[in-house]
């Protein structure tokens, strides 16, 4: 410890004496600012001004870090700092220094250049300062020479910059345009640079043109008719300049309208430089607006009204001015409705009109310069209307006419337009269309009939007629039948694709049917077809241009249908009637549709009658005549029978085997068309053969001598055949007289023996005689026998009757009086009597 506490203060002694030795030789440089020169002084602003500055080290030592610190004045803005060798400055700054390491004895001259603003230019005269001083580390024995200040003045040109200006015309009217007359200059005393001229108004004017003076520039003019704002530069502008502009604008109605009012624009005048008078650098210049009043106005007609697109409208109009001013920039506007198409226009006179072209819509614009007040020109405007409208409904269309003048006031608007309504009315022509398809449903494979036929019910006729339709997927084209008149095109037999059907008219009220034929080839589902009927007619009732049929496709049914035939006869003569029994049975499985059954007579048979179950219908030859009886049903149900009785009548003269057959067919698919026909056994025929049978009864069982009774004669045909030839004979016996004798049919003689020829009685069938006698025995019984044959049973047969009993009376032969003759004798006696009695 004693050790280290010597080596300290050995340290300390050292140090010590180190000091006092640097302070006996420290080194001192005597820095100075000689001078600050600054060039041009006075200065314009805008320009630079230069600092020439001149420094010294008056030693005895070099300067550490020796060298100037520039202070600028905040007017200026530094441009440069150009030291001596060695030194190096910092960036041009309000402050900047420029020094060296080592700032050895000697003189040493900085150059530092500043901008004096051009701002100031505006603004009074004044100056500025800048102070330059010394800096470094080493000591400076003398402060009092370490800055210089250097003041620079500056000097504004002074410039009195004037503007005025005169509008003419003034008042203005509307579309006529004003002339700006602005007169600059410059009351100095100095020039002033930049010189500006201000123009500026609202938008009320617009501009049309400007003359530029000498040494002027206006770049950005507006364009014909735009705003009037814009700027004129001019760089310099000399003390006592004088300049002129001519700007003309208009005055537009459609800015200002047409009321009077005043527009106004502003003109401005200044430059670079000190402004000792702003009080004439602008001026606005008002000018009064006023416009004329003018009552303008239109009439239009139109002929003919209604009329048929395609057809012209003759519009028929007047346009007028009642005053009290003429109307200036007149125009007649013809907007044409979107339906009418030009043709012509005469007229107005004194009006240029520029049209569509002939045959197009557009705006028709006619004008006039000065249309006088008090004229009134006609005009004629021929359009037509658009043919497309034919194929449209009726309608009507407005047309405006419209007469205007932007330069006057018109104290009657409502009259400056014509509105014209014009009805249009088109050919009509409902065309309808219907679609009907058999068999529905259908089977995979088998045809479809379409029934189509388009009608115009009208009330015009149609042209231009199509009738057309797109075959459905499914099917193929097989034959499609079509009226006369009409073209079709249609795909090739077994294709697809679209039939179309046209004709050149279709009168109101006519129509045409068309069969349409296809092969169906798909295996289920459903066939939907349409067919349309268009033209170029206007349809009011478009919604049955279409029909559509859909037809359903279901796997082929099947039902085996039998037929039975039977009769139990055996020998039928000719004449003679027997009956048939035909049997109808479906042994299934399905339903059996449009059921026929037939059955062809031969000649030896005649149709007398049939019998038909429930749901057939039967159409047979006439009764007595041979053919083909035919019956229909539209479905025979599966297991169901139906059966039938045929009556007929062997015909005269037939003779030997008579052989008849029935069958029966459906629409359904027989899968056993083995059992669907068959025959009765036969029938064997021959001569006629007829069993007629007579009687002969009275009521009358006894009967006095002189009166009368009557018998009953009755014969009977009991077949087989009708009995042709009947004749009845009576021979009367002694004791009765004839008196009359009455038949159902045929005739009988007056007198005995009677005869009566009844001719042909059917079988079955009776015929009656009434056979009246007088007694004329006198006693005993009466017996009488009546006989009767025919042509088909010649041996005939006979009946007599009962006896009638004759009871007394006159004799026979004695002469006697009847009862009428004994009245008429007591009559003739009475009225005897009587005479005598007068």
């Amino acid at each position: 410890m004693r050790g280290q506490t010597s080596m300290l203060r050995v340290l300390r002694s050292l140090f010590v004496c180190a000091l006092f030795a640097f302070s006996a030789f420290a080194q001192t440089a005597d820095q100075e600012v000689v001078s600050a020169v600054d060039s041009p002084d006075p200065v314009v602003p805008g320009n630079n001004v230069t600092y020439t500055v001149t420094m010294k080290n008056n030693g005895p030592d070099p300067a550490v870090n020796g060298g100037l610190n520039i202070t600028l004045s905040g007017s200026v803005t530094p441009v440069s700092a150009t030291p001596p060798a060695g030194f190096s400055c910092t960036a041009p700054s309000q402050f900047m220094t420029c020094n060296t390491p080592s700032m050895a004895v000697g003189t040493y001259v900085f150059t530092v250049v500043v901008n004096v603003p051009s701002s100031l230019l505006n603004f009074a005269d004044g100056s500025f300062s800048s102070t330059f001083s010394t800096s470094g580390t080493t000591t400076d024995p003398n402060n009092g020479n370490n800055s210089k200040n250097a003041t620079t003045n500056y000097d504004s040109p002074q410039i009195n910059m004037g503007i005025a200006v005169t509008d003419s015309p003034d008042p203005v009217t509307p579309n006529n345009d004003i002339t700006y007359t602005v007169n600059i200059s410059n009351a100095g005393p100095d020039g002033g640079t930049n010189a500006t001229f201000n123009v500026f108004n609202n938008g009320s004017l617009r501009y049309q043109s400007i003359t530029i003076p000498a040494g002027w520039s206006c770049p950005s003019l507006p364009s014909t008719g735009g705003a009037p704002q814009f700027t004129c530069t001019k760089p310099a502008y000399a003390n006592g300049e004088t300049a002129q502009f001519l700007v003309v604008v208009r005055a537009d109605p459609t800015i200002l309208g047409l009321n009077d009012g005043t527009v106004s624009t502003f003109f401005g005048i200044n430059a670079t430089g000190n402004e000792t008078n702003n009080n004439d650098n602008g001026e606005t210049e008002n000018t009064a607006y006023v416009t004329p009043d003018a009552d303008l106005g239109v009439t239009a007609s139109d002929s003919p009204d209604p009329v048929t697109p395609g057809n012209n409208i003759t519009y028929t109009g007047n346009v007028t001015n009642a005053g009290p001013d003429a109307a200036m920039s007149t125009t007649l506007n013809i907007p044409l409705a979107l339906a009418l198409r030009f043709q012509s226009i005469t007229g107005p006179a004194g009006f240029s009109c520029t049209t569509p072209t002939v045959g197009t819509n557009g705006p028709i614009t006619c004008t006039n310069a000065s249309f006088a007040s008090g004229s009134n020109v006609p005009f004629t405007l021929v359009v037509q209307v658009d043919p497309a409208l034919l194929n449209g409904p009726d309608g009507t269309i407005s047309q405006n006419f419209v007469i205007s003048s932007n330069n006057v006031t018109d104290p009657n608007n409502p009259n400056n337009t014509a509105t014209v309504v014009t009805t249009y009315q088109t050919p009509k022509a409902n065309l309808v269309a219907t679609n009907a398809d058999t068999p529905d449903p259908v089977n995979p494979g088998g045809t479809i009939t379409y029934t189509q036929t388009i009608t115009n019910n009208g009330p015009d006729s149609a042209t231009s007629v199509s009738f057309s339709q797109t075959l459905p997927a499914g099917v193929t084209f097989q034959t499609l039948t079509s009226p006369g008149g009409w073209s079709c095109t249609t795909p090739v037999v077994g294709g697809t694709g679209s039939t179309n059907c046209t004709i050149a008219s279709l009168a109101n009220g006519a129509n045409g049917s068309f069969t349409l034929v296809v092969n169906v080839t798909a295996s289920s589902g459903t066939i939907s077809d349409t067919v349309t009927a268009s033209s170029s007619t206007f349809d009011p009732t478009p919604g049955n241009n279409n029909a559509q049929a859909v037809t359903t496709i279901v796997a082929a049914a099947s039902a085996d249908l039998t037929i039975t035939k039977t009769t139990t006869t055996t020998f039928a003569p000719a004449g003679s009637q027997f009956a048939y029994t035909i049997t109808l049975h479906n042994n299934g499985p399905d339903a059996a549709s449009s059921v026929v059954m037939t059955d062809t007579l031969p000649s030896s048979l005649l149709f007398r009658s049939i019998t038909q179950p429930a749901g057939f219908t039967c159409t047979t030859p006439a009764v007595g005549a041979t053919g083909t009886i035919t019956c229909n049903a539209a479905t025979l149900a599966n297991n169901a029978t139906a059966t039938f009785t045929l009556t007929v009548e062997v015909a005269p003269g037939a003779t030997g085997t008579i052989m008849n057959s029935a069958g029966v067919l459906s629409a359904t698919s027989d899968p056993n068309s083995g059992n669907s026909g068959a025959s009765a056994g036969a029938v064997m025929s021959g001569a006629a053969v007829a069993d007629v049978v007579i009687t002969k009864t009275t009521a009358t069982t006894s009967a006095s001598t002189g009166s009368q009774f009557a018998y009953t004669i009755t014969v009977t045909n009991n077949g087989p055949s009708p009995a042709t030839g009947v004749v009845v004979t009576d021979a009367l016996p002694a004791g009765l007289q004839f008196v009359s004798a009455v038949p159902s049919q045929g005739a009988c003689n007056a007198s005995s023996p009677v005869t009566c020829n009844l001719g042909t009685i059917g079988v079955t069938a009776s015929a009656t005689i009434t056979l009246t006698v007088q007694v004329t025995g006198t006693s005993g019984t009466i017996a009488n026998t009546a006989s009767v044959s025919a042509t088909e049973d010649p041996t005939g047969g006979t009946s007599t009757a009962p006896a009638v009993t004759i009871t007394a009376g006159q004799a026979a032969g004695a002469p006697t009086l009847s009862e009428w003759a004994l009245v008429l004798l007591g009559a003739m006696l009475a009225a005897v009597a009587v005479m005598r009695m007068r």
